[in-house]
C-alpha cells in the first residue's frame, strides 16, 4: 500500500484490446553495475535538475544553492546561495535565469513558507533583482516583460471573501526590475503558452464554493477574456492545448482528495465554450500532461485503490471513448507517444503472486497491444524517448535500488540496462545524452509540497548507457551569502486589490485593473 500512496502523490468503459504480437522476456535486476560517483553528498546538499539549456544544466537544491553546470562535462560554472532551504530553478528568459526558494521564518506564528524570488544573470550567476513574498508560490511563466507567480493553494481548500482581500492570487511582476505590476484572482493552477504568450489559462477556484472554473486572463492585466464552468468538484490542471483548443483534467491526487469524479474536458481557446467532456468516474488522470495525436488524445487513469485503471484514446473532436485497456495497479504516468506507439508504465503491489510491472505499447489509433515488456518488478514508467528507444525507470521490490533500461520501440526488446545508486529518473534527454541522477532525498517544505533532490548526477550516452560523467551533487557557494543579496531585495508589498469579474472596486493603473472592474460573462453562461 505504501507504494500505491507513494505513487500517488508524486506525480499523474473497460474492455480487453486484441492479443499481443509481440512480447520480450522479463528482466532480471543487475548488480555490481551501479553509476560510479563521488561520496554521497549530504541530504542538505541534493539537487533537482529543474532546466536544461544552451549546454548548460541549471540545478536548484535542499541545500537552498542554485548551481550552473556544463552540461559536455559536469563541470560547475557558477553557484548562487539563496536564503530558503530549497531552491527551484523555473525558467530563462532572455538571458535571465528565474529561480525560488522557500522557507519557514523562525519564531514566526505561521508554519507557511515565504517565497524568495529572484533574476539571475544566466552566463555569470549575478543577481540581477529579488524579492521575497509572504507566501509559498510558484512559478507560472513570462510575458510581455512580466513574470508571473501564483500562490500556492490546497486543492481542497475553499476560497473565502477574507481570501480576495489577502495578498494571495496570481501576480506579475516586471522581469527587468522585479517590481510590482499586478494582483490578479486566486487560481489553482495556471499555464502561458508558448505560441500564445499574451494569454493565461488559469483553474479558478468559485468563491465560497467546491467547485472550479476555467478562465482565460489577459497576461498584461490579468483580467478575464472568458470564464467557463465545467462542474468539476475536483481541483483540476491544464493538461494540454492544440490550435483550437485547452484541455483539463482532475488529477489522481485531486480526484482523490476531493472524493470527486475523475474528467477531462475540451474548452475553446477563443470563447471558453466547454466543447466536450470524458468523465472517468472515480480515477483521476495521470501525468502533468497529455499525449496528443492527430485526431485524439491518450488518456491514462487510475482510483484511489489501483483496482479500476485505464489508459483510453479519446477522439479530440468528439471526446468519444475510441478504445480503452484495462490495466493492473496503478497508472502512475501520463502516457508517451514516440516512434508511432503509445507508450505506459504501471505499478503493482509488493506482495506474492501480485502481476509484475511492465511497459506496455499500443496503436494509438485503434488500442491495439503492439508489444508488453514485463520488468519483473512493482514499478516501472517510460521516462524518455527519442528515435527507436524508450527509456524505463524500473524497481524490483521497495528495497532495491532502480534500474535504468532502454527499450527498441519497434520490438519492446531490452537495449541496454543500468543499476541506478537508491532512488533517482532521468531529468534530461538532448543531443543523445541522458542526464540522471541518484540517491534520491525527499522533504516536505509545506503540507502542500513535497520536494525532492539527488546527491549524484551523471551523464549517459543514450546509444550505449556508457557514463560520460558524473559527480556528487554537493556544491559551495562561490562568495559569502551577503554579497549575493541584491540591493533591491524587499517584500512585494501588494496591495488587497485584485481583477476579478464581478468585483466593483477602482484601482490604480500599476495593478493592471486600470479601469472599474465590471462582470465579464463567459460565454454560454
Amino acid at each position: 500500500m505504501v507504494h500505491r500512496v507513494f505513487a500517488l502523490l508524486l506525480a499523474a468503459v473497460l474492455m480487453f484490446t486484441t492479443a499481443v504480437t509481440h512480447q520480450a522476456g522479463a528482466f532480471a535486476p543487475e548488480s555490481g553495475d551501479t553509476l560510479p560517483g563521488t561520496p554521497a553528498a549530504d541530504a542538505s546538499d541534493s539537487i533537482r535538475i529543474d532546466l536544461i539549456d544552451g549546454g548548460t544544466i541549471y540545478a536548484g537544491g535542499l541545500g537552498g544553492r542554485i548551481v550552473a553546470l556544463d552540461a559536455a562535462s559536469g563541470d560547475e560554472r557558477w553557484t548562487y546561495q539563496t536564503l530558503g532551504p530549497l531552491a527551484i530553478v523555473h525558467l530563462i528568459d532572455a538571458g535571465t535565469v528565474i529561480a525560488t526558494s522557500h522557507r519557514v521564518i523562525p519564531n514566526s506564528t505561521s508554519l507557511e513558507p515565504v517565497t524568495f524570488i529572484v533574476a539571475l544573470d544566466a552566463a555569470t550567476g549575478l543577481e540581477r533583482w529579488s524579492t521575497t513574498w509572504e507566501v509559498e508560490a510558484t512559478v507560472v511563466g513570462t510575458s510581455g516583460g512580466r513574470l508571473l507567480l501564483h500562490s500556492v493553494r490546497s486543492p481542497v481548500a475553499i476560497v473565502t471573501p477574507d481570501d480576495l482581500e489577502s495578498d494571495t492570487g496570481l501576480i506579475a511582476l516586471d522581469l527587468a526590475t522585479g517590481e510590482r505590476d499586478w494582483l490578479g484572482p486566486i487560481v489553482y493552477h495556471a499555464l502561458i503558452p508558448p505560441t500564445e504568450p499574451d494569454t493565461v489559462y488559469a483553474v479558478l477556484p468559485v468563491t465560497g464554493e467546491a467547485t472550479f472554473d476555467v478562465a482565460a486572463l489577459d497576461a498584461a492585466t490579468g483580467f478575464e477574456r472568458w470564464r467557463a464552468s465545467v462542474g468539476s468538484r475536483a481541483a483540476l490542471r491544464v493538461v494540454a492545448l492544440d490550435e483550437e483548443r485547452l484541455y483539463v483534467a482532475t488529477g489522481q491526487v485531486e480526484t482523490m482528495l476531493s472524493s470527486g469524479r475523475g474528467g477531462l474536458w475540451a474548452i475553446d481557446r477563443a470563447t471558453g465554450s466547454v466543447l466536450w467532456a470524458a468523465m472517468t468516474g472515480g480515477r483521476g488522470i495521470a501525468g502533468n500532461d497529455l499525449a496528443l495525436g492527430d485526431d485524439l488524445v491518450i488518456l491514462a487513469s487510475s482510483d484511489i485503490d489501483g483496482r479500476n485503471s485505464a489508459i483510453a484514446g479519446i477522439d479530440l473532436l468528439s471526446g468519444e471513448t475510441r478504445w480503452t485497456l484495462p490495466l493492473p495497479g496503478y497508472v502512475h504516468s501520463g502516457a508517451t507517444l514516440a516512434g508511432g506507439l503509445a507508450l505506459a508504465g504501471n505499478a503493482t503491489p509488493d506482495e506474492p503472486n501480485a502481476p509484475a510491472a511492465a511497459i506496455h505499447a499500443l496503436d494509438p489509433e485503434t488500442g491495439r497491444l503492439v508489444w508488453d515488456v514485463p520488468a519483473a518488478s512493482i514499478w516501472a514508467g517510460v521516462v524518455a524517448a527519442q528515435d527507436d528507444t524508450a527509456y524505463v525507470i524500473a524497481r524490483w521490490t521497495d528495497a532495491d535500488p532502480e534500474q535504468l533500461l532502454a527499450l527498441d520501440l519497434e520490438t519492446g526488446a531490452l537495449v541496454w540496462q543500468r543499476e541506478i545508486a537508491g532512488s533517482g529518473d532521468v531529468v534530461g534527454l538532448a543531443d543523445g545524452v541522458l542526464y540522471v541522477t541518484g540517491d534520491r532525498d525527499v522533504q516536505a517544505v509545506s503540507d502542500l509540497h513535497v520536494y525532492v533532490g539527488d546527491d549524484e548526477l551523471s551523464a549517459l550516452d543514450a546509444r550505449t548507457g556508457a557514463v560520460i560523467w558524473t559527480r556528487s551533487a554537493a556544491v559551495n557557494s562561490t562568495q559569502p551569502l551577503e554579497k549575493q543579496m541584491s540591493r533591491t531585495t524587499g517584500a512585494l508589498g501588494l496591495t488587497r486589490t485584485r481583477c476579478v469579474a464581478g468585483a466593483d472596486a477602482r484601482v490604480t493603473p500599476r495593478t493592471g485593473c486600470s479601469k472599474t472592474r465590471a462582470t465579464i460573462a463567459a460565454p454560454g453562461l
